[in-house]
């Protein structure tokens, strides 16, 4: 498959590169954004683009992962946080 340049709204400002256009399509389908990946970086995060669209299905956004860093909870990996959302944790 021919990789190409992400020049998406969360393509490489964000800090993605090398996305297939079916990985870029899935970022933007999801809601996976520029400010999402922003966000998650400034709060020690580094998601995989996967694990941001994981995060985004489930309703995540900048905002939730600072109420977890607010609250004492830090250093979660994605399916920490995406359970942690699942089971009802706002």
């Amino acid at each position: 498959m021919r990789r190409y340049c992400a020049q998406s709204p969360a393509g490489q400002d964000a800090g993605y590169s090398g996305l297939l256009a079916s990985e870029i399509t899935d970022l933007r389908i999801h809601g996976v954004d520029t400010a999402f990946i922003q966000d998650a970086k400034s709060l020690g995060y580094n998601f995989t683009p996967q694990q941001s669209i994981d995060l985004r299905i489930h309703g995540l956004d900048g905002s939730y992962l600072r109420r977890l860093r607010d609250s004492g909870l830090k250093n979660l990996s994605a399916s920490e946080i995406t359970n942690l959302r699942t089971h009802g944790v706002d």
